[in-house]
């Protein structure tokens, strides 16, 4: 990543009244001064964005369709030998924990159902759509998908052709960007209150700027494109006193790194647009 590159794609101030998105180009940092991570551990996040999955509806595709061999089992499905799908690595991206999915059901050779579970878990003693001999039946599922995003399907007895279409897929919060990274911190201009990031190493050091003006950086971010521009996600939310409103006054690379984000942080008050030492929550993600 070049120097000088970063661009905020994201950037929001909370105040309870309104919501303000703002965008700018990041130059090197100039006469910024810097401290020391605080000595004091990583609290929880205020949410759970380390575990976070939300679900992302697509159009709809079909990944599996055994009469015609598409997903890669051309014929029937037997009880005597469960089919391990492959989901993840095309319209559900890799890294995607579960499915939203059509299964169909199309000429079974007996009555009986199937189950679908994340391949390589025990087979759970439930069914996922039921049927009768020579039935044509659908049903929705959601099924979680092993770490290499695999689901197994196996018919109870007999044998069925069988059709999958998916529908969306649970992941990961668009949050956290292409790199997957995400910082924040909770602070004011005396204190900072809790920090967190998930990238193991300490990425907070904070620079007086004034009253109601703190710089924030971001250690080894890294949040990189191939186009040597990076995109990072910012968003501060005022937390009080009520009658402030806290900003991105400014995003920059600090001279002689090309990993660190510094972020600068002012807040005011949203009467006279005088400096307030307000409490605020600032996350980086990207």
């Amino acid at each position: 990543m070049k120097r000088g590159m970063w661009k905020v794609i994201a950037a929001t101030a909370v105040a309870g009244l309104s919501a303000l998105g703002l965008q700018a180009s990041a130059s090197a940092a100039g006469g910024a001064t810097t401290s020391a991570p605080p000595p004091r551990a990583a609290a929880a996040l205020p949410f759970p964005a380390h575990t976070e999955t939300v679900f992302h509806p697509i159009s709809p595709v079909r990944i599996l369709d055994t009469r015609s061999s598409l997903g890669g089992h051309p014929g029937k499905i037997s009880s005597g030998n469960p089919f391990n799908l492959q989901v993840t690595g095309g319209a559900v991206p890799a890294g995607a924990s579960a499915v939203a999915f059509n299964v169909t059901v199309v000429a079974p050779t007996a009555s009986s159902f199937l189950t679908i579970w994340p391949t390589g878990a025990a087979q759970p003693i439930v069914s996922n759509i039921n049927y009768v001999a020579g039935q044509t039946v659908a049903n929705s599922n959601t099924v979680l998908l092993s770490t290499s995003g695999k689901m197994t399907i196996r018919p109870g007895t007999g044998s069925t052709h069988v059709l999958v279409d998916i529908a969306g897929y649970y992941s990961k919060s668009t949050a956290w960007g292409p790199a997957g990274y995400i910082g924040w911190v909770v602070a004011n201009d005396d204190t900072i209150f809790a920090f967190q990031h998930n990238n193991d190493v300490g990425i907070f050091s904070r620079a007086r700027n004034g009253l109601g003006d703190n710089t924030f950086r971001f250690f080894r971010a890294d949040i990189s494109a191939s186009s040597g521009v990076a995109h990072a996600s910012v968003e501060v939310s005022v937390i009080g006193p009520v009658g402030s409103a806290c900003f991105t006054a400014s995003t920059s690379v600090p001279d002689g790194s090309e990993s660190d984000l510094e972020v600068r942080v002012t807040c005011v008050h949203t009467t006279d647009l005088t400096p307030v030492n307000a409490a605020f929550y600032l996350q980086v993600a990207g």
